[in-house]
Formats: structure tokens, C-alpha cells, sequence
């Protein structure tokens, strides 16, 4: 079995019925060539933007090891002002990629490498949301020892695991690329 006649029946009547209700975006979307190009352009694009930024940041808290505290503290200042241009990226990426699926749902419901897909966006947003609750514990931590004492383990233990996250987001995003990838070749 293959295609829609590998889901039960109740989940083939849905989704069946949502490829009923699209059936005017599919149409508008497969045969028009601009409509195609735009979305797919803006879904590359949005993603491009969001997982440049957060490379780009996840290389500075990987490398922020070899530097001192002050430079570390530069690091985790622009950190805070990555967040808000890659979550707007993603909210793109993942309109632009709502108006993919929907333009061939019942392909994209039953492909495996979909699935995988969307399980490692949901790997790299819960990566994200804890990054971004060490990032603030060590934000408070940081400023309370800048006016008590030099720094101490407290603080490179949340380095290392902000570190950690950093890595983990890194692994996702290409991870993320590669499934992708492979999904236009299934």
C-alpha cells in the first residue's frame, strides 16, 4: 500500500476532504507558474533568513569558549536581538510552507520524509525555547555577578549548556536542509 490507501479510513475521509476544500488554491498554485515560483521563493527565503541568523548566532555562543567574560557578555547582549527577525522568518516559512502542503495535501500527508521533516522543526523549536530560558538565566546571572564578583562555575556551566543547545540548533538546521532536500527527490 502507497499514497492516501495507507491511511485508516477515518484520516483518508479528512484529508480527502481537505484536498476537496484546497482544491482552488492546488488549481490556482499548479497552474500558474508565478503564484508557484512566489511561494516556494518567499518559503526559501524565509528560511534562509531564519537559519542564517540562527547559524550565525549559534557559531558566535559555540566559539564565546575561547574568549574572555566581557566579549562573552557582548555575545549574549546580541544574542537577545537575534530572536525577534528569526522568529518572524519562521512564522513566514511556516505560512509559505502551510500554502505548500496545501497545494498537493494528499502527497505531502502520506510522505514519511514529510513527517521526519516536520518533527526536526519541532526538535528545533523546543531546542530554541530552552536556549532562549538559559539564555536568560545566564543574562540575570551574568549581570548579578558583574556587580558582586568575578565570574564563577554557576555561570560556565550555563555557558557550556547554552553551548550545547547552540550545537543541537546547528545539527537541526541542516538536518532540517537535508530533509527537505530529500523530498523533493521521493
Amino acid at each position: 500500500m502507497s499514497g492516501m490507501e495507507s491511511l485508516p479510513g477515518d484520516a483518508a475521509k479528512v484529508v480527502a476532504n481537505l484536498a476537496q476544500a484546497v482544491e482552488p488554491w492546488r488549481t490556482l498554485y499548479s497552474g500558474n507558474n508565478v503564484v508557484s515560483t512566489a511561494v516556494l521563493f518567499v518559503h526559501l527565503s524565509a528560511l534562509l533568513a531564519s537559519g542564517g541568523l540562527a547559524i550565525a548566532a549559534d557559531r558566535s555562543l559555540i566559539q564565546s569558549r575561547k574568549v574572555d567574560d566581557e566579549n562573552r557578555a557582548w555575545r549574549l547582549s546580541q544574542l537577545a536581538f537575534t530572536h525577534r527577525p528569526v522568529v518572524i522568518a519562521l512564522m513566514v516559512s511556516f505560512v509559505s510552507g502551510l500554502l505548500l502542503l496545501l497545494a498537493d495535501v494528499q502527497t505531502f500527508v502520506v510522505m514519511r520524509l514529510f513527517w521526519i521533516k516536520m518533527t526536526l522543526i519541532l526538535l528545533l523549536m523546543t531546542n530554541a525555547l530552552f536556549m532562549m530560558r538559559h539564555e536568560r538565566r545566564l543574562r540575570a546571572v551574568v549581570l548579578a555577578e558583574r556587580a558582586v564578583a568575578p565570574a564563577n562555575n554557576d555561570i560556565t556551566a550555563r555557558w557550556s549548556r547554552l553551548r550545547k543547545h547552540a550545537w543541537a540548533s546547528l545539527s537541526l538546521w541542516f538536518a532540517i536542509v537535508l530533509a527537505g532536500t530529500a523530498m523533493t527527490s521521493a
